[in-house]
């Protein structure tokens, strides 16, 4: 389930219009201080469907958006967001491995809190979907 950090931050990386912002997963090693930035993080993941024999599990993927604040920081911040939902939104992730995924589904938009006050960005959120099954059924 969190091989798909690499897996969407790949693609957001590929996009042209997101080229001055740094894609960056939660679990790698890097400067954070650079930004305009991009995170993608798993925020956690809800049961779906659950039996002996399988469960249904729904993780929620959130793309972090972070700009220093300005004059142009909303505008920045807009166009990287209708980008990100347009990437990502009705895309059927593959997780190494094979794992199959539902498309991911935009799920939410809610401001991201930062220490430093001279950053200003949203969490644009999605929720993909996959069978899980047991080992013992």
């Amino acid at each position: 389930m969190l091989l798909l950090e690499q897996v969407i931050k790949s693609r957001l990386a590929g996009r042209s219009a997101l080229a001055s912002w740094q894609v960056r997963g939660a679990s790698e090693f890097c400067d954070r201080t650079k930004v305009p930035a991009i995170e993608v993080r798993m925020s956690g993941a809800g049961l779906g469907d659950v039996s002996r024999e399988a469960a249904q599990l729904e993780p929620r993927w959130s793309c972090v958006l972070v700009a220093k604040r300005s004059d142009t920081a909303a505008a920045e911040l807009d166009a990287a967001m209708e980008e990100v939902v347009g990437c990502l939104h009705g895309w059927r992730p593959v997780s190494p491995g094979g794992r199959a995924w539902s498309e991911l589904r935009a799920a939410g938009v809610r401001e991201a809190e930062f220490v430093d006050a001279g950053l200003v960005g949203y969490a644009v959120e999605f929720t993909t979907v996959s069978v899980f099954e047991s080992l013992d059924a």
